[in-house]
């Protein structure tokens, strides 16, 4: 287990792929919307790096899965 933060973390997936599409935004996007766990200290957030394509392949997962949405078609209204 190596923690790092997003900046390390993103630093170090660069040197071992530079053409990698993923940034600091994208991260904490991924982050936030709780497809890669973190740690927090303080006012800081730290990421496992040894595991952030097991958390990538996940989320690509997910999304393939998720229902896509309908645009343009009217819905019901939910009765509470």
């Amino acid at each position: 287990m190596r923690l790092r933060t997003v900046p390390k973390a993103v630093a170090l997936l660069r040197e071992e792929d530079p053409d990698t599409p993923l940034s600091e935004k994208i991260m904490h996007r991924l982050i936030k919307q709780g497809y890669i766990p973190t740690v927090h200290s303080g006012n800081k957030l730290y990421i496992d790096v040894d595991r952030i394509p097991e958390y990538l392949t996940a989320a690509m997962q997910a999304k393939e899965k998720a229902p896509a949405e309908e645009y343009g078609k009217i819905r019901p209204i939910r009765e509470a």
